[in-house]
């Protein structure tokens, strides 16, 4: 509860108990002090999203290693449960770096302050997974450790931990990383991975065309918000639709929908695009319109936020209060 940033609540139906427990009644003067403490606290009233995802029965006979009740509260020796809310909340990302900044810059573009001063007090970290394909890996090591050992307390690591993942998807429907996911649920609080097809489809449009501009590529902003809401949010950024033979060329928009061998949907997703605006965008980018959540120089305005699509403010508010939550 003395930690900084911490969200942790004290329920005030323990304290009866406590303070008629031989703990209190037969203590030295220093621990009868924590009685104070504990008081003292239950009286201050946490701003925002409290950290109510876990409930934790701190109990002298209870075992070091856990044991989740029927009502999925978990039973706990005090010392290890200490260690345990003690710790971090992880968030394990693809990178840390520019996943790390998504979270923190629609943090601060949604008025979620509570986000950034977790951060900044070393309750919120980001674990770097290296790519989508160590993100079980990670949650595996954080849950269970490196080398596994049965009946200590890093066995509720899980509860200290979540993971973000780009959905990589064509569109509606398309969950490429669906097994990914599954896998990593049960070493983790939670996973979400993101509707859009990466953390690149969420950027507002007046940050992507400042972006772009310092790149005199304004004519790709120009072409992409000229597209549906649904094909900006699954539109290969990075990557574009390049041809299927290295250095190929790119296919034309009438060739793209027509084209047999690419699916049903993603054709028809695109189907509308004008062929003009399709030149612009058949290329991609690349990796530049990540610095948008890394540099400085396009750190977002709270005031911005209502810029923000309705769909994709409530997807990363849900995201966030979920990482609230848990800390």
């Amino acid at each position: 509860m003395l930690l900084p940033e911490s969200r942790i609540i004290l329920e005030i139906s323990s304290l009866s108990r406590l303070r008629q427990s031989a703990w209190i009644t037969n203590s030295p003067p220093s621990r009868a002090t924590t009685w104070g403490i504990l008081t003292g606290m239950v009286k201050f009233q946490s701003k925002g999203t409290t950290s109510d995802a876990t409930t934790l029965i701190f109990d002298a006979n209870g075992p070091y290693q856990g044991e989740e009740q029927s009502d999925g509260s978990i039973r706990i020796n005090p010392i290890a449960g200490l260690a345990t809310i003690m710790q971090p909340f992880k968030l394990i990302v693809e990178d840390q770096q520019t996943d790390g900044g998504f979270i923190l810059w629609m943090a601060r573009f949604l008025g979620r302050d509570e986000i950034i001063k977790a951060y900044r007090a070393g309750r919120f970290v980001f674990h770097h997974a290296g790519g989508k394909g160590q993100i079980v890996k990670s949650a595996e090591a954080i849950s269970a450790g490196v080398w596994a050992r049965p009946g200590q307390p890093i066995s509720l690591a899980k509860h200290r931990s979540a993971a973000v993942l780009d959905s990589d998807a064509d569109h509606e429907g398309h969950a490429p990383n669906a097994n990914i996911a599954t896998a990593a649920e049960s070493h983790v609080a939670f996973v979400h991975v993101l509707r859009g097809r990466t953390i690149e489809n969420y950027i507002p449009e007046s940050y992507f065309r400042k972006r772009l501009a310092a790149d005199g590529l304004s004519s790709f902003s120009d072409a992409f918000f000229r597209m549906l809401h649904d094909q900006q949010l699954f539109f290969p950024i990075k990557t574009g639709f390049r041809a299927k033979v290295k250095n190929g060329p790119r296919p034309t928009h009438s060739e793209f929908v027509s084209d047999p061998e690419r699916p049903r949907l993603l054709r028809d997703l695109y189907g509308s695009v004008a062929p003009v605006d399709w030149g612009a965008l058949v290329g991609g980018l690349g990796e530049r319109l990540a610095t948008v959540y890394t540099e400085t120089r396009y750190r977002c305005e709270p005031s911005d936020a209502p810029r923000l699509p309705q769909d994709v403010s409530r997807e990363i508010n849900t995201l966030l209060t979920n990482i609230l939550r848990h800390l």
